[in-house]
């Protein structure tokens, strides 16, 4: 009888639990969400990469994968090569301001993302990289703050489960900095200098996350 063998065998089996702890950030090169508003805004109704391509002025290659970072933040669906707004990306895209050039991200289309995000912090490894890193910069403020960069990058890596993948300092710098722009943009952190600070958004935010994770957890173990 080994009970370190039950322990582990018990977490083995929760399919639910295996299944989250295997949710890892995704890096799609991409250092911001506005990157992707000149694909998402020519989305009037189902349209391929290919279609969308020329309309914005940039290649195909580069629209997939800006649809791509699009989907994982749930913004679009798609249907084979096919690309439409899913619902959320219908309330994303109303909320832009249309004084502002297309690469702007307003407040009200933050909060769109931000309100998702809380509600399903798992929802791909796209968001879950985003909670992480506000996560990650709450719990670090309790060794002093504002938060260094490089005290960041380690956690980061670490509570993403990106330790083995981004063996390199500089993919560990990218990575952070990726989702750390996420983050700005989003009004959840700031940043100084090589230090990053949370925001009032962005307190608010990590507590009911914290409530909506428990709920989650709670969840999975009943099931």
């Amino acid at each position: 009888y080994s009970p370190a063998e039950v322990m582990a065998e018990f977490f083995r089996s929760l399919r639910p639990l295996a299944e989250l702890i295997a949710l890892r950030p995704t890096d799609l090169g991409l250092w911001n969400i506005h990157l992707i508003h000149r694909a998402l805004y020519a989305l009037s109704g189902p349209k391929t990469a290919t279609l969308i391509a020329p309309r914005v002025g940039l290649t195909q290659k580069t629209v997939a994968n800006h649809l791509r970072l699009a989907s994982e933040l749930r913004l679009v669906e798609r249907d084979g090569d096919r690309f439409e707004l899913s619902e959320l990306g219908h309330q994303y895209v109303d909320a832009r301001n249309p004084d502002m050039p297309p690469d702007h991200l307003s407040e009200a289309q933050a909060s769109v993302l931000r309100g998702f995000i809380i509600r399903d912090p798992f929802a791909t490894a796209t968001i879950f990289g985003i909670f992480s890193m506000v996560e990650v910069v709450f719990n670090l403020a309790r060794n002093g703050y504002p938060v260094p960069r490089p005290l960041v990058i380690s956690h980061f890596r670490e509570a993403t489960g990106k330790i083995f993948e981004w063996t390199e300092q500089k993919t560990a710098y990218h990575g952070t900095r990726m989702y750390s722009n996420y983050g700005i943009e989003l009004g959840l952190l700031g940043r100084a200098g090589d230090s990053l600070y949370l925001t009032p958004d962005g307190i608010r935010f990590i507590l009911l996350l914290q409530l909506h994770f428990l709920r989650h957890m709670l969840q999975l173990v009943v099931q």
